[in-house]
């Protein structure tokens, strides 16, 4: 059980969930904004599958033993970069060997 990004990369492993111990998904969501440097705003926490639900920050977190996905927003200044180059995050650009504006 651990929160990963996306890409699978983890941001919060068992152990550093447990020493969070019982909390709010608001606490969760700040440990991992802190691991990524970001603001905690920028982050969507999303339950694993089947239900593939959005955690409310309000919500109790309680350690299961599936993964909790770590969606990344982006920030005032990617967004418009984004829509320049015609995608919805600059991460999308990870493998791209060339780039052209638009608009």
């Amino acid at each position: 059980m651990a929160f990963r990004l996306l890409s699978g990369e983890v941001v919060l492993s068992i152990e550093n969930l447990h020493a969070l111990g019982p909390c709010r998904i608001s606490d969760a969501r700040a440990a991992a904004a802190k691991v990524l440097e970001l603001p905690p705003e920028r982050l969507v926490l999303v339950s694993a599958e089947p239900e593939r639900e959005e955690l409310q920050d309000s919500q109790d977190y309680l350690l299961s033993e599936k993964d909790v996905t770590v969606q990344i927003l982006p920030g005032p200044v990617e967004e418009p970069f984004s829509k320049a180059l015609g995608v919805d995050f600059l991460e999308d650009l990870r493998d791209a060997k060339e780039i052209q504006l638009s608009g």
